[in-house]
């Protein structure tokens, strides 16, 4: 199985509920053969989670990734998606279309 690293914000003010999320998430990511893990430096890409549109978490300090999507409330990369839909258009911008 191959990983993807994800690293969350302080969730003092979400605007998601990232409970939620996270559990549409791991079954989206699973079901094309990913997990995730904390543990970002074996990881084939990161998802930073941020719960709200302040975005605590900056893409920048993790410039050593090349495959990066940013959470921030219910947009990805700056682009406002349905909450529902995080999780499949994350995994969308991770490994393309053919997902």
């Amino acid at each position: 199985m191959k990983i993807v690293g994800i690293k969350y914000c302080g969730e003092c003010n979400p605007e998601i509920d990232i409970g939620d999320f996270m559990k549409r998430l791991k079954l989206r990511l699973n079901s094309l053969g990913f997990t995730l893990t904390t543990d970002i430096d074996k990881s084939y890409g990161l998802i930073i989670v941020n719960g709200c549109r302040v975005g605590c978490l900056k893409r920048e300090k993790f410039a050593n990734f090349e495959n990066i999507v940013v959470i921030n409330g219910a947009s990805i990369d700056s682009v406002i998606v349905d909450e529902s839909k995080l999780a499949e258009k994350i995994a969308e911008k991770l490994f393309g279309g053919n997902c």
